[in-house]
């Protein structure tokens, strides 16, 4: 949101896609019995709001594919929640191990 407000799309499209790859592809490895549904769609729609302003037309066909109803110029803004820094730490220790 910072970046687009900015005009810094390289930043914005840097934070929005692959940083956000970067944390599916992480959880990816953590998880041990397989990726929860819901969440990989939440990730798709996340990343697919967070592209629209840089790629419009890709973004409309990625938000009728995952089948969300309307346009996603209509759709709100995502917003992040709480971050859980000690279950982050976790993470990174037993990621280390």
């Amino acid at each position: 949101d910072i970046n687009y407000k900015s005009m810094m799309y390289r930043e914005a499209l840097k934070t929005g896609f692959y940083e956000l790859q970067a944390a599916r592809d992480r959880y990816r490895e953590g998880c041990m019995s397989g990726m929860h549904k819901e969440l990989v769609f939440r990730f798709i729609e996340v990343q697919t709001l967070l592209l629209c302003p840089i790629c419009p037309h890709l973004a409309e066909h990625l938000w009728e594919l995952i089948g969300k109803s309307g346009s996603i110029m209509d759709a709100s803004w995502p917003v992040a929640g709480k971050i859980d820094q000690p279950l982050l730490k976790s993470a990174d220790y037993l990621a280390a191990r």
